[in-house]
């Protein structure tokens, strides 16, 4: 409980300083390991790369969560190959 209400927390505070600080790279880059959801995750992180373009960081990000959705993807295909064939 207290660790989700932690979360809960950083995310509500990066959220104001992308709010307020739109423009900073490592604001966004931050307040996309805090959240939860993948989509949003890539949205903040192409809005950084956008921003900064060389940031391998972020770029490094961005391709551990597009790898992460490839195996996922690839493991509900034959989950469900098995009950439909």
């Amino acid at each position: 409980m207290v660790v989700c209400a932690r979360v809960r927390v950083y995310v509500c505070v990066y959220m104001r300083v992308c709010v307020y600080a739109a423009w900073q790279v490592k604001a966004l880059f931050r307040r996309a390991q805090a959240q939860g959801d993948d989509n949003l995750k890539l949205r903040d992180l192409s809005d950084a790369i956008a921003m900064d373009p060389d940031n391998k960081a972020v770029a490094a990000e961005m391709k551990r969560i597009k790898e992460k959705d490839a195996k996922q993807l690839a493991a509900e295909k034959r989950a469900y190959a098995k009950m439909f064939a």
